[in-house]
Order: structure tokens, then sequence, then C-alpha cells
């Protein structure tokens, strides 16, 4: 056995991610067209958004900021309006059936509505929303449209009989129809059956910030260990042995859930094998602060948030003035929220038209407000102004400052009549 053959070297290389890929592919076998090749992109969109801390904060601050603080509508009372914010459907409020479709306009960029209509077929009776990762887009006819949908809890396993994909009716005005689906989706070039969520270009750094989390769990369970070399002293292996012990060994160790593993060598009994040394990257740690500053800013710019004050996160040694966080503030209603509330809000009120209700609107949240000092307060408001802010009762003797400074001296009363 000649020195080459002795000493053999296996580097394993780590696992790839996988990445979510979005295609749109069908078959004449199926009637429904794949949400992504393999038919679970919107499932691997919910896994992002439970992994990544950062980007379930601002999925979270989105929704909140879409909502508000519930609806309202013009005229002080309107009994069939009222009934319907009351009660979409015997489970939901308005506020409930809201909430709903918001969160999968922001996670996937569409939502669906299930329209019941009353016996006559004039109005409304109930309507629900369908979770829309559990929805599939009929094929086009000849005009582009879509005539129906598929549901199905369980994706994974639609071939079994209790899973079984089934049709919904596409929405359609005049349609004779009892149960229909109303789909909306944000449009996208290049798509033509399903979204694609605004924050699309940042999924590659979603998936950093979950692996980067994943890999420090990894490496503390596995107690701080380094990258090592492992070496089999029992001679020199043939290919297809030598291949079962890398399968066997990457099917455990590779990827950020087993960090600090691993290079496997081969040599002919234990004069022969290498040096065992430990292999570290320097400054890892500072790679790792630079990294996690790279990703917070492009998961932020994916979802178009201009500060990350807005949705909760507090950058180190980044305090941000008041006027700083009100322009933030200002940019991230008009230019994330307000698009969002107006898709929505518009398929409410086109259904609710239907039932002849009364437009309805969301009350928004209370912007960022300026803080001013007490000094400034005392000379701009009058005593009952400033017990107001600290939710104290009135009082029915006034004192009066004689100049817009603060009084050094007693004054005199005033009775209030």
């Amino acid at each position: 056995m000649d020195n080459e053959e002795k000493n053999n070297l296996v580097i394993v290389n780590m696992s790839q991610v996988d990445l979510p890929t979005f295609l749109e592919p069908y078959s004449n076998q199926n009637d429904w067209v794949k949400y992504g090749s393999d038919n679970l992109f919107p499932f691997k969109l919910q896994d992002l958004a439970n992994r990544s801390a950062l980007h379930n904060a601002i999925i979270s601050s989105k929704v909140d900021n879409v909502c508000g603080n519930g609806f309202t509508y013009e005229k002080k009372t309107d009994r069939k309006t009222d009934k319907f914010m009351e009660m979409v459907n015997p489970y939901d409020t308005i506020d409930v059936f809201y909430n709903k479709i918001v969160y999968d306009f922001v996670l996937y960029g569409g939502y669906s509505i299930n329209i019941i209509w009353s016996k006559d077929h004039k109005t409304i009776a109930e309507m629900y929303h369908i979770d829309f990762s559990k929805l599939r887009s009929g094929k086009q006819d000849d005009k582009g449209q879509v005539s129906e949908y598929f549901y199905c809890k369980d994706w994974m396993n639609y071939k079994k009989k209790e899973n079984t994909p089934k049709p919904i009716p596409a929405y359609k005005k005049n349609s004779k129809q009892n149960s229909e689906l109303l789909y909306v989706k944000e449009y996208r070039p290049g798509t033509e059956y399903y979204p694609l969520p605004s924050y699309v270009g940042a999924l590659s750094y979603i998936e950093i910030d979950t692996e980067i989390s994943n890999f420090h769990l990894s490496h503390l369970k596995n107690g701080m260990q380094p990258s090592v070399m492992m070496n089999f002293v029992n001679g020199i292996p043939t290919d297809e042995e030598r291949r079962k012990v890398e399968r066997s060994v990457t099917s455990k160790f590779s990827g950020s859930d087993n960090a600090g593993k691993f290079i496997i060598t081969f040599s002919d009994g234990k004069d022969n094998q290498p040096t065992v040394e430990q292999l570290s990257t320097n400054d890892l740690d500072k790679q790792f602060i630079q990294l996690q500053d790279t990703v917070l800013q492009n998961i932020l710019s994916g979802h178009k948030v201009v500060s990350p004050m807005l949705v909760g996160i507090r950058t180190p040694g980044q305090l941000g003035g008041t006027t700083e966080l009100e322009t933030a503030f200002s940019l991230y209603q008009n230019n994330v929220i307000k698009p969002i509330q107006t898709t929505t809000l518009n398929t409410i009120n086109m259904l609710g038209a239907i039932n002849g209700l009364q437009p309805l609107s969301i009350i928004p949240i209370k912007p960022i407000e300026f803080s001013f000092s007490e000094r400034v307060l005392v000379n701009i408001m009058t005593q009952n102004e400033m017990r107001s802010m600290m939710n104290l009762e009135p009082l029915d003797t006034l004192v009066v400052p004689t100049s817009d400074r603060i009084p050094s001296a007693p004054v005199t009363p005033i009775k209030i009549n």
C-alpha cells in the first residue's frame, strides 16, 4: 500500500441551506396548481416566521398597526352595521375576522374569504376567513380567469382519502352559488396564480437569522466544542465503505443543528494517523456581530421599516431623536401600513355594501408624541389641563401666573363661577 493510500483525507462539506423557492408548476393529473416547487411554499413562510424572532416581531407590528384601535363609521348608529361589526359569522366579530385576513396578507401577500349567500342570493349571510396556506388555485381558463379553488387541511398528505382537496367556486358577481371564495392577492410580475410576500427579497437573510440562533444554541448544547478532526485507524476502507461513513456522520452532525464539528480521516494504524489540531476561525465573535448587523438591516429593508424602534427593536447606541422618530413613524404609516389598510378595507366595504352597510374605517393608533419639559408645560397650560393629563379632578380655584414665566412669588387666586 503506497503513501497515497495510507493518508486518505476526507473533508465533509456541510449541508447546503434549502432556501424557499417559488414556482407554479401544474400537471394534467391534478386540477390545481402547485404553490411552490413542492407545493409547500406557504408552510416554509410559516416556519421562517416562527423561527426568526426579528421577522416575527415585524410581522406582529405590521398587523397591530394595520388593525389599529378597531372600526368606526360616520353615522352614530346604524343597526345593520352594528350587527355586522358584532358578528360576521357565529364565531367571529369584525375585529377578530379582520385581524386574521390582515395577518395572512402580511405573511403570504394574500388572503381569502368564504362567502355564504342568503337563500335569495341578494345578501351575504355569513363570511369566514379561510387559512390562505390551505388553498390551491385551479387552472386559468382561456380568459385568464380562475373559476375554482381547492381546500385541503393537510397538503402534505393530500392523497389520503380523508384529505382529498375540495373545490370551492370562485367569487363572481351575479353567481348563483351558495358558497364562494373571494381570493385576494398582491400583483407580482412573473406570477399568475399565487402572491409573493412583500418581504420576499429578504428571505435569505431571514433564513440566516434563524440559522444564527440555531447555531449558537447547538454550540452551547454541544459543550462549546471547536471544529475537530475524526480519525479512523482500522485501515483504509474502500470507496463505497468510505462514502457510507461520510453519509452516516454527515447525517448526524452537519448543519447548524450540530455546530462545532468535524473532519474525517482514515489511516492504516495509529502510527500513520495524522496530527489532530484544533480548528478555529479567527475573530469568529466579531464576524457574527457583523453578520447579525447585516441581517438586521436587510430584514428591516425587506419589510420597508425605516427604524427598528417602530417595531419594538432597540439598537444599542442609537437612541433616536423625537423628530427622527416622528418622521420614521409617518413614513412607516404612509408607505407600509396604509397600503395594507386600503386593500383590506376595500374588500370589507365592498362586501358590506352588498348588504347596504355603512363604509367602515379604522381608528388609527396614537402616533408618537413629542414630550415637552415641565417648565414649558407650566407656561402653556392651565392647572386643570395639567391635572387632566395626570387623571386628576379639576380644581374649583385656579392659580394664574402674573407673567409668562414660572412665578417666584405668591399670586392672587381667581374664583371660578
